[in-house]
């Protein structure tokens, strides 16, 4: 796999970084994915979470995209009230 060219232009973050913004805009990890252009899996958003080492930065795209979250851009396919899910109310027949 050919090696990743940094640029001192290329926006960079923290794996600490990338999951304050996630938990400050009270996303699960599974509704961030789709919003970064990934399959809705945990996998992908676990792997940048934790990422420690050079070989698995965060790719200039999503840096950029979360950074426009946190500033309050949001994409219409947002979710309409983030970190819930969606509740069934069950009544029971008069």
């Amino acid at each position: 796999m050919p090696k990743r060219v940094e640029s001192p232009n290329m926006p960079t973050m923290t794996a600490q970084e990338f999951r304050q913004i996630r938990e400050s805009l009270r996303l699960t990890q599974e509704q961030l994915a789709p919003l970064l252009g990934y399959a809705p899996r945990r996998q992908t958003i676990v792997q940048m979470e934790l990422a420690t080492d050079s070989a698995r930065t965060i790719p200039p795209p999503v840096v950029l995209l979360m950074r426009a979250y946190a500033s309050g851009y949001r994409p219409p396919e947002w979710p309409a009230k983030p970190g819930l899910e969606p509740v069934m109310v069950l009544r029971r027949a008069q």
